[in-house]
């Protein structure tokens, strides 16, 4: 009963503005709010109302660049204690995070993205999550991003402008997971647009995997923006420098026939590699495993009874003819 008795109170207080002691004007809004109240809910406005700034004299504080909106779900939630997630836009949300992050205000950052569902949001709406968690150093959720562009990387890659705001070690993030699946000539376009508007910045082009690259796509595509070098490109081929990419979990899968369970991959690359490139890959008629216990090769996570095609690129003999020519062409 106390409880309800606060929470209206506190309702109360918001929607009147009753016995408020200062103003806070966003943009063309009033806000009349209460000093100790506000305080109470976050390190930035203790510090703003009651810290050694001039804020703290003031009666009536000016905030810029900060949307209304956004400023009127922040107070709501400081005197009410929650938010009718459902009703806030993806952009608002995102933005409610940007703010609740700045004020330092734990509870409302952690509400959001109690209610955030990932999964459902725009991939732009994604992209900005994962440059926000990045930048903020939380891993966790980065992963939840990045699992998600796993999960739709060809759609990514579609969508040019998803890196356009992306910093170099961010784009490396996303290109050199196992599991972001995509034919590898898709992944060198997009990056070579990325490159192109970042100043032709070539770094992130280490994380091509240039063997899964055919020899076709190289010479009519890649040679002819000289973004790699040919040496380099023949003895990724030859050495076949680079490991396969792992494709998304497939939730109906017609085949069949033979599923390989593999209870746990030891954290030895030698290991791990050989077991998953040369048993699965190779040995086997069947692309399809049954992954029970998945640790410590390339997303670092477990997955439980998931399933997963593995596909191997081979080159075909006009390739090989084409080996030749970038051959006698060096």
């Amino acid at each position: 009963m106390s409880r309800n008795f606060n929470q209206e109170l506190n309702r109360k207080l918001w929607r009147t503005g009753k016995l408020s002691d200062i103003k806070i004007i966003v943009e063309d809004a009033k806000f009349n709010v209460h000093k100790t109240i506000l305080a109470a809910s976050c390190p930035y406005f203790e510090t703003l109302l009651y810290g050694n700034t001039k804020e703290s004299k003031m009666n009536e504080i000016t905030l810029k660049q900060t949307p209304k909106l956004i400023f009127a779900y922040l107070l709501e939630f400081i005197y009410v204690g929650q938010l009718d997630a459902n009703s806030i836009s993806e952009n608002d949300e995102i933005s409610l995070l940007r703010l609740a992050h700045e004020y330092q205000f734990d509870e409302l950052f952690d509400f959001i993205i109690s209610h955030i569902e990932i999964n459902s949001l725009k991939l732009s709406n994604v992209a900005q999550l994962l440059v926000m968690f990045s930048a903020y150093q939380m891993n966790d959720l980065k992963e939840r991003c990045l699992l998600l562009f796993d999960e739709k990387s060809e759609e990514v890659l579609k969508q040019k402008d998803l890196f356009a705001a992306f910093p170099p070690k961010l784009v490396c993030d996303v290109i050199s997971r196992d599991t972001f699946y995509a034919n590898e000539i898709d992944i060198f376009k997009c990056l070579l647009l990325w490159s192109q508007s970042f100043g032709g910045d070539k770094s992130v082009f280490n994380h091509v995997r240039w063997n899964l690259i055919s020899i076709n796509d190289y010479m009519k595509i890649v040679k002819p923006t000289m973004a790699f070098d040919s040496d380099k490109y023949l003895t990724a081929v030859h050495e076949n420098q680079y490991s396969q990419r792992f494709c998304k979990p497939l939730v109906n899968c017609s085949c069949t026939s033979k599923k390989i369970e593999i209870l746990e991959l030891t954290e030895s690359n030698e290991a791990t590699q050989h077991q998953f490139d040369s048993t699965i890959a190779n040995e086997n008629s069947c692309d399809e495993v049954n992954v029970l216990k998945f640790e410590s090769f390339g997303i670092q996570q477990q997955c439980e009874s998931e399933i997963y095609t593995y596909e191997k690129y081979e080159d075909s003999e006009d390739e090989e003819n084409n080996l030749d020519t970038i051959d006698e062409e060096n």
